[in-house]
């Protein structure tokens, strides 16, 4: 018969149900040194049960029944859960893929009204030049006109006859 030279140890997640407290109330424990940890034989961390008792006092350990119609219930409700969860999940993918498609034909939307924005523009930049070019030939034709000169009337010939 093997006897027991070191006390046996359990995992942090483990001792965390034993004792009712949460991993990081435990890791918070152990960094404030009212708790210490040792190593399993793979390196992770673990508690030895000695040491829970001495720390948090009576173990809370599952009774013998809380195994058998507990543990049925808990994998059904499980299997309802994961059911439940793959018709959201479905649901989230199809949702996902409606918006996915949406937010294409609204790409493709602002895209086509871009092109004929710019398209618009540069119209409105051939008309600006063209009305520049006729503007100049204008400007030119009236360059060459040269105005009549009349001669200034003399004081007399503003004079009432009569």
């Amino acid at each position: 018969m093997e006897t027991l030279d070191t006390p046996a140890k359990v995992t942090i997640s483990e001792a965390s149900r034993l004792v009712r407290k949460t991993r990081q109330t435990l890791y918070t424990h152990n960094k404030n040194g009212k708790l210490s940890f040792t190593e399993m034989e793979d390196g992770s961390p673990a508690v030895s049960i000695t040491e829970l008792i001495r720390v948090y006092g009576k173990l809370k350990m599952r009774a013998p029944n809380e195994t058998g119609k507990d543990s049925v219930k808990k994998t059904e409700n499980r299997q309802s859960l994961t059911g439940k969860k793959s018709q959201l999940d479905s649901g989230l993918h199809a949702e996902l893929d409606r918006l996915s498609e949406q937010l294409d034909r609204e790409k493709a939307e602002r895209l086509r009204e871009r092109h004929q924005f710019e398209n618009t523009v540069q119209d409105l930049q051939k008309q600006r030049d063209d009305w520049a070019e006729q503007a100049k030939a204008i400007t030119r034709q009236l360059e060459h006109l040269k105005p009549v000169e009349t001669a200034p009337k003399r004081w007399w010939q503003f004079r009432i006859k009569g």
